[in-house]
């Protein structure tokens, strides 16, 4: 590429390609040193906001604390009014004392705690082992449905303890105002979320917000005291990690930002640079560009002269004048030179071409009798040629037709062997054997060339038969792919059920097939009794081992495989049953708890029996009525049997007014 370029063009290339280089050399550093100034302006502003927060969370908390030991003071024989005082003050739910006698005094009187032992209750026993004021972990309080914490100490003759609301903490974290489209976590130190801006992940795993988001990059980012990087799956971005443990707490606060929203300014300032660059390099080339025109001016005249020598328009009697001597003029002075020593040898040349024309007219008049011999021996063997091309041109015209119907068998019946060497054998027997009865020139050429064509055909059958047998394969293999992965879409990876999504389609379907039928089907919304108990007792394996065990009885309990058993989510399960009447969901509803009952799970924290047990509510479908409405109508039915003692199943009652899709 170089050697067509002119010397000018190679000159502004090279300075091109240094003045690009120092540019980009340049940008790049700038662009570094604002990232740098960015992370590190974006890590003491998170810092500060990080520290600040969790400074406001552990002084509410610590106020808290203070109360709840003032109570521990106070509360003695008549405890109700220091109760009472202690909730105001502190602003808890609720406050109570239990005494070591398994008494149980609330600073709210009407609450009935028949068969309530305070000392069979966690938080009692925590803070007796402890010895001293213990804050619990977050749960969500089922009277109040609200997430609380208890804040328990051991006092002479019981234990004083109280119900604290942290929704104001919640709303706290997740409002808090952050750069680069960041947010806020609060989570327990053994990954369960507390506070985040999708509340509907609250008590559970971080894993759930992203599967990279783990106690071990909490732990970096804590010990390193540095934005940790770490990329969302479930968003598709790159994120920056900044943690902080929050005192006198078993709590971290987690800030988050978008990289991308974070590095968008200097992505900006990077294209300004750059535009600007391109500016002063365009500049710069012009204007070099301009010098460099003017400096090698006199160059042109030597290579004009040269080129219209070159071309033989040349007057070699002309000369150039030489104005410098510099390097251009030692080249034109060179010029000069060479221009007159070959006018001297095209002097030369001219008088032995003269000479030379002289002889060749003695020679023409000798050689003329000679060329007439010699056309008259070429007429003859030019009819001779004639007579064998037209042979040969027969025969390799039934050549060419055989080996186009051989191509053709080939590309038609490449994958049934026996089928293409039949179709194929009579033109190769025809081709073998034509020597025998057409007069074939060069026969060694022939059977190399009928040779060379059976092993061109043969390999490319095996070739297309290879890429057929290959394609089939591949085929296969998509589809056995696409069938794997239809079927993991639509099932639970724990338990092994249909999943919600696929129960979702199956319902809908259910609910067209009912209304061309004019049929009904019913829906039983379970869920097991007392599961987050069970975690806490004896641990999320466990948990997940008795979600699969429930899952097993359900599947057994149902008619037939018509009838659709699925995860709904968590320790919820639903149960569809086509073709149902409130009769048949009810037999199915209790098979269900017999099942249970003789499965026998263990479950010490349950309050209703001594194994798992599961509530349900059935709901039966009505014409006009949505698969949404029919779930919701499902799910009141079972509030209303947990709130009646758990371990029963309810009926939803009839909707007056369904909804229609």
């Amino acid at each position: 590429m170089m050697k067509n370029l002119s010397l000018k063009q190679k000159i502004l290339l090279s300075v091109v390609i240094a003045l690009s280089l120092v540019i980009l050399l340049l940008s790049w550093q700038s662009y570094s040193s604002q990232k740098s100034l960015l992370l590190q302006g974006s890590q003491e502003q998170l810092q500060r906001l990080g520290t600040q927060q969790a400074e406001r969370v552990s002084d509410w908390l610590a106020a808290r604390r203070d109360v709840i030991q003032a109570l521990g003071n106070k509360a003695g024989a008549e405890p109700l009014n220091a109760l009472q005082q202690a909730q105001v003050s502190g602003r808890f739910q609720l406050t109570y004392f239990g005494e070591s006698s398994g008494k149980m005094n609330d600073s709210d009187p009407s609450i009935n705690r028949d068969g309530y032992d305070p000392r069979s209750r966690g938080w009692y026993q925590e803070a007796m082992s402890k010895g001293g004021l213990i804050v619990t972990k977050p749960y969500l309080d089922v009277a109040y449905n609200i997430m609380v914490v208890t804040l328990a100490q051991p006092v002479s003759g019981g234990v004083v303890g109280g119900d604290l609301s942290i929704a104001s903490l919640v709303e706290d974290v997740t409002k808090m105002q952050l750069p680069a489209d960041g947010f806020a976590i609060m989570m327990h130190k053994d990954g369960t979320i507390i506070a985040y801006k999708d509340a509907a992940k609250a008590m559970k795993p971080a894993s759930e917000i992203d599967n990279d988001l783990t106690n071990a990059l909490i732990e970096q980012s804590k010990s390193s005291k540095e934005l940790v990087p770490a990329y969302f799956d479930n968003e598709g971005r790159d994120k920056l990690l900044w943690a902080a443990d929050i005192p006198d707490t078993d709590w971290e606060l987690v800030l988050v930002l978008d990289k991308a929203a974070l590095e968008a300014p200097l992505s900006s300032l990077l294209m300004t640079q750059l535009g600007m660059a391109l500016l002063v390099l365009v500049g710069s080339i012009l204007a070099i560009s301009w010098l460099v025109s003017m400096l090698l001016g006199p160059l042109t005249k030597v290579s004009q002269a040269l080129a219209r020598i070159a071309d033989g328009n040349g007057d070699l009697t002309q000369r150039i004048k030489i104005d410098a001597n510099d390097e251009v003029g030692q080249l034109a002075n060179s010029f000069n030179r060479f221009v007159g020593s070959q006018h001297q040898l095209i002097g030369n040349i001219r008088q032995l071409a003269n000479e030379l024309n002289a002889d060749a007219e003695r020679s023409l008049v000798t050689n003329q009798a000679a060329v007439d011999e010699l056309q008259r021996q070429q007429q003859e063997v030019t009819m001779v040629a004639t007579a064998v091309t037209e042979m040969k041109g027969g025969f390799s015209l039934a050549f060419m037709s055989l080996s186009l119907l051989l191509m053709t068998s080939l590309i038609a019946l490449y994958c049934e062997k026996s089928l293409c060497y039949c179709f194929m054998a009579p033109p190769w027997l025809y081709l073998l054997s034509a020597p025998l009865t057409v007069e074939v020139p060069f026969m060694l050429m022939h059977l190399l060339l009928v040779i060379g064509l059976a092993l061109l055909l043969e390999t490319g059958r095996r070739m297309l038969y290879g890429w057929f047998v290959l394609a089939v394969a591949r085929e296969y293999e998509n589809l056995a792919l696409a069938c794997r992965l239809d079927g993991q879409a639509k099932q639970d990876p724990l338990t092994g059920l249909a999943n919600r999504r696929y129960f979702n389609q199956v319902g809908e379907l259910a609910i067209k097939q009912a209304m061309l039928q004019e049929h009904s089907f019913a829906v039983i919304l379970l869920d097991v009794d007392f599961f987050k108990k069970l975690n806490d007792c004896y641990g999320h394996q466990r948990g997940d081992e008795v979600l699969v065990s429930v899952a097993g009885c359900l599947r057994e309990v149902v008619r037939n495989q018509g009838d659709l058993v699925a995860r709904y989510g968590g320790e919820e399960f639903v149960l569809l049953l086509p073709k149902a009447t409130l009769a048949i969901a009810e037999t199915v509803a209790q098979r269900v708890a017999a099942a249970l009952a003789r499965q026998a799970l263990p479950h010490a924290e349950s309050s209703v029996a001594a194994h798992v047990t599961v509530s349900q509510g059935i709901a039966l479908w009505k014409s006009g009525e949505s698969l949404d409405r029919v779930i919701a109508r499902a799910d009141e039915a079972l509030y209303r049997a947990k709130a009646e003692g758990r371990n029963c199943y309810r009926i939803a009652p009839a909707d007056t007014h369904p909804a229609s899709d």
